[in-house]
């Protein structure tokens, strides 16, 4: 029984050795185990702060936009006389969408606009077609011009220093007599008619003719007494004059054609332009007053909302219409903060998984990377655009998604 005792003894303290010894190597810190890489859990409700999956990779909560959309308004205030589309229609960059009531004033407007225009421009186009006919009147203004001042000159200088020759005298006789025999008859043959009515035909034809004979008969009487006697000094002054005035003509006959021989003046060009560009401008006005009666469509797309009525009054800048242009779509994000923005770069592939489509994966890349941070419950947020390399006839805007951005 002793050796018994002593051998439990020695089994029982040898266990105890090795209990001690196996309970100093478990206190050794224990060294890192490699973890297979893992798929990011898409959360039906992300969160504010993106779960990092792995150092090379970012995920952000997101939702699908269409490429762009507008929000459209009237530019006045008015009542809506037609709305011409409906929701989900289809519509073509510039139709018509809606209208205001008052067209048929605008519209006047605009031709009363036009009209003048296009005589603005007529204008101008009758300048350069009469130029040719202008500088050749200029032109031959210039040639008479010479003969104009000589004649003045020899007047003038005759009353001052008279010289005549008996010839001279006596043709200025016969012009006196022969024009005082004319006087003669054409008062003989006026004074049978003298007393007729005043729309008599022939009473008027005889009166026209004493008139002009009375004029000849006077000036060759004054002719004539010209040879006889000093000039007075009214008549000399009246010459001097009518020189001064030849000679100014002159200059301005050839002023004129200096201006008028290469063209029309550049002044009334000037000035015709000058109507133009004011017309062009009250047509731009009309039309504008018109398009503002007008709600078009800046771009192809589709009708996603439509906010008014026939018979509506509506504010100017007030939102009416939604229109979208859902040829593509891409992906923003909602959540993706400043801490995990620094790691993304544009051209960054990413996978995209909706809260409605758990089923699929979709691909696509970074394609740009908000300037400016946005304060989202304490958290500054950018916004992040990707496309989406395949659709589903199912996605809709503003479905939530999930992405996850491989980073470089």
């Amino acid at each position: 029984m002793k050796r018994v005792a002593i051998a439990v003894s020695v089994l029982a303290f040898l266990a105890l050795a090795i209990y001690l010894a196996l309970g100093s190597q478990n206190n050794t810190p224990a060294q890192p185990v490699a973890r297979p890489s893992v798929s990011p859990v898409v959360q039906q409700q992300p969160t504010s702060n993106p779960v990092v999956t792995r150092n090379d990779q970012v995920a952000a909560a997101c939702k699908l936009v269409p490429i762009k959309n507008v929000s459209l308004s009237f530019n006045t205030a008015g009542l809506v006389s037609d709305v011409l589309v409906t929701e989900g229609q289809t519509v073509g960059k510039g139709e018509l969408l809606a209208q205001l009531s008052n067209r048929e004033q605008a519209n006047a407007a605009v031709a009363t606009a036009e009209l003048d225009l296009i005589n603005a421009q007529l204008e101008l186009k009758i300048l350069y077609d009469s130029a040719p006919l202008k500088a050749a009147e200029a032109l031959k203004a210039l040639a008479d011009a010479p003969k104009e001042v000589q004649e003045a000159e020899g007047k003038f200088s005759g009353l001052q220093s008279p010289s005549f020759n008996q010839a001279d005298v006596a043709a200025a006789e016969a012009n006196m007599i022969f024009a005082k025999n004319k006087l003669e008859k054409a008062q003989e043959a006026y004074r049978p008619f003298q007393n007729k009515n005043e729309d008599n035909l022939t009473r008027a034809k005889l009166l026209s003719d004493l008139s002009q004979a009375q004029k000849e008969y006077e000036a060759a009487l004054r002719k004539y007494n010209s040879f006889f006697g000093s000039p007075s000094e009214t008549t000399i002054s009246q010459a001097e004059a009518d020189l001064a005035l030849a000679r100014i003509r002159q200059e301005e006959a050839q002023r004129t054609y200096e201006i008028l021989k290469s063209g029309p003046d550049p002044d009334d060009v000037a000035l015709a332009q000058a109507r133009i560009a004011n017309a062009e401008a009250q047509l731009a006005a009309a039309q504008a007053s018109l398009s503002n009666l007008e709600l078009r469509a800046p771009f192809t797309g589709t009708v996603a909302n439509v906010n008014l009525s026939t018979g509506e009054y509506v504010a100017p800048g007030e939102n009416v219409m939604l229109l979208v242009d859902d040829s593509e779509w891409r992906i923003e994000t909602t959540d993706l903060t400043e801490l995990n923005v620094v790691r993304i770069r544009v051209s960054d592939p990413v996978e995209i998984v909706f809260d409605a489509l758990q089923d699929r994966k979709f691909g696509g890349q970074v394609l740009s990377i908000g300037a400016l941070g946005e304060n989202r419950q304490g958290d500054i947020t950018y916004r992040v655009l990707t496309d989406i390399d395949a659709l589903d006839e199912r996605l809709r805007w503003n479905m939530t998604c999930s992405v996850v951005i491989q980073t470089r």
